[in-house]
């Protein structure tokens, strides 16, 4: 009985995992359902965060813009209050670092490991 499984397991397996593209996605990136089935180890990792990675940078640099520009309204609303200019000034700058870095970011992920963007 154990070998006729086995000879029936044996007949059937390749052709199911032959029609088995890939691993499929549960939320689609773009137009990409599915990661490769010949990605393994950190290869599907890198596939799937190259499929991310523009969305990520639109997200974050939108979400600098946002706040230099209400930093920026901040600083003209303070009316006399240091404080508060202060504290747009703050909000201002820091948004603007943040940004130079998301810029960078690419860069300094190109140097230390090409293979993010192969």
């Amino acid at each position: 009985m154990y070998s006729l499984l086995l000879a029936i397991f044996r007949a059937v397996a390749p052709a199911a995992f032959a029609q088995q593209k890939g691993i499929p996605l549960l939320e689609p990136v773009g137009n990409v359902k599915e990661i490769p089935n010949g990605l393994q180890g950190l290869g599907a990792v890198f596939f799937y965060f190259n499929l991310l990675w523009p969305w990520l940078l639109g997200v974050a640099g939108g979400m600098c813009v946002l706040m230099t520009v209400m930093g920026g309204i901040q600083i003209i609303l303070s009316g006399g209050d240091p404080g508060k200019r202060e504290e747009g000034t703050s909000r201002f700058l820091w948004s603007l670092a943040g940004l130079l870095v998301i810029i960078f970011a690419g860069l300094v992920l190109r140097t230390l490991n090409p293979s993010f963007y192969k």
